[in-house]
């Protein structure tokens, strides 16, 4: 079990899966980065109050408990499995998902009361300092991105990177993030709701061969230890 610490820059607190690391489904700790929170209560946001600081945590335990569904989360489900997540069963499916995972949202302020307002460029800017104290905290050997105006923002952060075409000709980028304390490899794919993502399943195979490489490189590094 991951505990983070006090990480600056970090308002929402990322949810991180009991099982997230060595012990998920795919031995690796894979990062899970979204764009940002749309609050929920008209009132709330009317008086200035901040939403909760376990939003993320709050909104993705719910979802893992198959509480209540959501295209965002469903799509993100399908992209990393390449299976429909839903139909109810004893051992829960998106509850073995989401507890494989750690799940963070870029952008560390409610952006507004409807999801087709945009975060202004100075919250992403703004946003940076949280994003690299998380992987500091969490040290993921893959964080995939599932939005291209995150990568814009992080891409001068990253030593190299490059671009990936899915198995239908849509365009991913990748790239590696390292300083003193992680390395990770980065992936960015469309934003859920964007109509490159309209079939999650056509990005299964793209991130399923950066998870394998991961992977393939921990092991090679754990034996030559």
């Amino acid at each position: 079990m991951y505990r983070m610490g006090m990480a600056k820059g970090v308002y929402f607190k990322p949810w991180v899966g009991r099982q997230y690391g060595p012990a998920s489904r795919w031995r690796i700790p894979v990062l899970i980065v979204g764009e940002s929170h749309y609050e929920w209560l008209p009132e709330r946001w009317r008086n200035g109050d901040l939403m909760p600081v376990t939003t993320t945590q709050k909104m993705v335990e719910e979802i893992s408990q198959e509480a209540y569904r959501h295209a965002h989360w469903t799509k993100i489900a399908i992209a990393l499995t390449g299976e429909n997540p839903w139909p109810r069963s004893a051992d829960g499916p998106m509850g073995h998902f989401w507890h494989s995972v750690a799940y963070y949202n870029y952008i560390q302020e409610g952006v507004g009361l409807d999801n087709g307002q945009q975060p202004t460029a100075e919250m992403f800017s703004q946003s940076s300092e949280g994003f690299t104290s998380v992987l500091a905290d969490l040290a993921p050997g893959l964080v995939i991105i599932f939005s291209f105006r995150v990568w814009n923002a992080i891409a001068p952060l990253l030593g190299s990177s490059g671009t990936v075409i899915n198995s239908v000709g849509d365009l991913g980028y990748y790239g590696k993030f390292e300083n003193q304390a992680c390395s990770s490899v980065v992936l960015a794919v469309p934003h859920p709701r964007a109509p490159a993502f309209r079939n999650a399943r056509n990005w299964h195979s793209t991130i399923c061969q950066f998870i394998d490489r991961v992977a393939s490189c921990e092991r090679g590094t754990s034996q030559g230890e």
